[in-house]
């Protein structure tokens, strides 16, 4: 080295081995052979050569060995055969932690064209946090504001630890891959970024996984292909086997989704225009169609704008509650929500969204959000913890921004119900209202309330007074959707020529006439106008702690 020196030869980089001959000057090509001891004790002698753009080896140890080719007093060529483990890497211009892999074994090729790294990898195997990951046949392009990437396939293991060495990838995106534990393949990936512009993007992915993290779904068994350039793209999703959808903060429990059809991709204005005419995707086990567009801004961090119109022939209710976005539904609009749709199909559903994401609930903004209407059939509906569920309930229902409304018909316990109204006007603060009037038997009624919170007031009295004849009857239920608010519940009955009878007094009174309300806490007739052997009579009848004249009574009931 000294007598290199003396002759005014540049020197690059001085190796010391005992076992081999080295030398690395501007003359030309250099040999060498590393094992593993070698390279551990002269770790510094390597820190000029194991640098390309801003990429850094800062540890490690293994077996390596190649050539150099050098020319004009830089490495020009450099072809490796390597066994590395413990391997730290970082890039410091995209100012991301050390990627340490356990273990790297490649065989490649690093040649340099002026500005631009060409990068041949025939053979390259990663073991990171104990998984192996495999990538083959990879050829890579750098250069100033220029990259392009080729490979046959790519193990999704792979891409975590690389991602943080990119830094012509958004930070975000850098991030979640380096968080995701991604798993699956990727084959024929084609990619090429020239200027801050994806001017070529292909491939396919199979069976890729990605886990949740803050601010990304996740994703399982992903099927699908992309392909374009120059800003247009198109991805295929080829249907078949089921994906889920991951995103405990939204929808709690994973989705089970098989998308078929194509999406098309082009630039916008400041972001992506993501569009489909034909797409068809099932929902757990809802299928429907969907079209429009989503505008999905790259930069700024705004929300994307949505112009949607999906369509499906049969929704089943029981599976809605799967699809309620949790974190965009105050606690008791949602508690209700997922308790009250209990079987039946909503049909003929037609949906739209329009408008940026960021607005919602769209107040006062006409024609923008959420608009929904169906048809529903044979629905069964509990509108009240501990009452007799709704059944047999047809009507239309609509659903808009952030309320709803369902007007039809249907049967409470033996009662049919030939007028049914529900409607929240806004999920945050505001109010769930269910109205229901019906005109049938007394009998029907009386059953209807025997099973209801009030009778457990006098169990006895509900198991032995038996009514029969026609009676008008409403009912009418409040439920403020604000936290520690109480449900409220009203009703009448108004016999018209009612026969009541009951056994344990040896009772029976006709043409009984008259009102009675309940609510929550009981029931209160307090004249009932009939005929007791022939005699007129009036029967007063109080039930529950709030409707008794006499504090300690639960019943109360007067006859004269």
């Amino acid at each position: 080295m000294d007598v290199l020196r003396q002759w005014g030869v540049p020197l690059v980089a001085e190796l010391r081995d005992s076992q081999s001959y080295v030398l690395l000057t501007g003359l030309g090509r250099s040999l060498f052979d590393y094992q593993s001891a070698s390279v551990r004790q002269h770790q510094e002698d390597w820190a000029p050569l194991l640098r390309f753009g801003d990429l850094r080896v800062e540890s490690g140890h293994g077996d390596l060995s190649g050539w150099f080719d050098l020319a004009d007093q830089q490495v020009r060529r450099v072809t490796v055969e390597a066994d590395l483990r413990l391997l730290g890497l970082r890039n410091t211009a995209a100012g991301s932690a050390m990627q340490q892999l356990d273990r790297l074994q490649v065989l490649g090729r690093w040649q340099r064209r002026g500005a631009v790294w060409s990068i041949d990898v025939p053979q390259l195997q990663v073991v990171r946090n104990g998984l192996r990951s495999d990538m083959g046949d990879l050829s890579l392009d750098l250069g100033p504001q220029w990259v392009r990437v080729q490979a046959r396939h790519i193990n999704g293991g792979m891409l975590a630890p690389v991602a943080g060495l990119l830094p012509w990838l958004p930070e975000r995106l850098r991030q979640y891959l380096q968080q995701s534990e991604l798993s699956g393949t990727l084959s024929d990936v084609a990619f090429e970024r020239r200027n801050g512009r994806i001017l070529k993007l292909g491939g396919a992915a199979r069976d890729v996984s990605v886990a949740a993290t803050a601010g990304f779904p996740g994703i399982e068994k992903l099927n699908a292909s992309v392909s374009g350039n120059h800003g247009q793209w198109a991805i295929r999703f080829p249907g078949g086997a089921p994906m889920r959808w991951i995103q405990p903060t939204r929808f709690g429990e994973p989705l089970t989704l098989r998308p078929k059809g194509t999406v098309s991709v082009v630039r916008e204005g400041d972001g992506l225009a993501f569009a489909s005419s034909d797409l068809q995707l099932v929902v757990e086990g809802i299928s429907a169609q969907v079209q429009g567009q989503v505008h999905w801004p790259t930069t700024g961090g705004k929300k994307p704008t949505l112009n949607l119109q999906v369509q499906s022939d049969r929704v089943p209710l029981s599976a809605v509650r799967k699809l309620l976005p949790q974190d965009r539904l105050p606690p008791p609009a949602l508690h209700w929500l997922q308790q009250a749709f209990l079987d039946g199909a909503a049909r003929q559903v037609d949906a739209s969204f329009r408008g940026n994401l960021g607005d919602w609930p769209f107040a006062g903004q006409a024609g923008m959000g959420l608009q929904v209407r169906a048809r529903i059939d044979s629905a069964t509906i509990q509108f009240a913890p501990g009452w007799p569920a709704a059944t047999q309930v047809n009507g239309n229902a609509t659903f808009s921004n952030d309320g709803f409304q369902v007007r039809g018909t249907g049967r409470v316990d033996q009662i049919r119900v030939g007028d049914l109204r529900a409607e929240i006007d806004h999920y945050r603060g505001g109010l769930l209202k269910v109205r229901a009037g019906s005109v049938g038997d007394a009998s029907a009624a009386m059953s209807m309330l025997a099973k209801s919170p009030i009778a457990k007031n006098d169990l006895a009295t509900f198991a032995n007074l038996k009514l029969r004849g026609p009676v008008r009857s409403g009912f009418a239920l409040d439920l403020p959707l604000r936290r520690s608010t109480q449900l409220e519940i009203h009703g009448f009955a108004e016999l018209q020529n009612v026969t009541a009878t009951d056994p344990r007094y040896k009772l029976t009174l006709d043409n009984l006439r008259g009102r009675g309300e309940y609510d929550r806490f009981g029931f209160v007739a307090p004249r009932l106008q009939g005929k007791r052997r022939g005699q007129s009579a009036e029967l007063a009848v109080r039930v529950g702690p709030q409707h008794v004249t006499t504090d300690g009574n639960l019943v109360e009931v007067a006859l004269a």
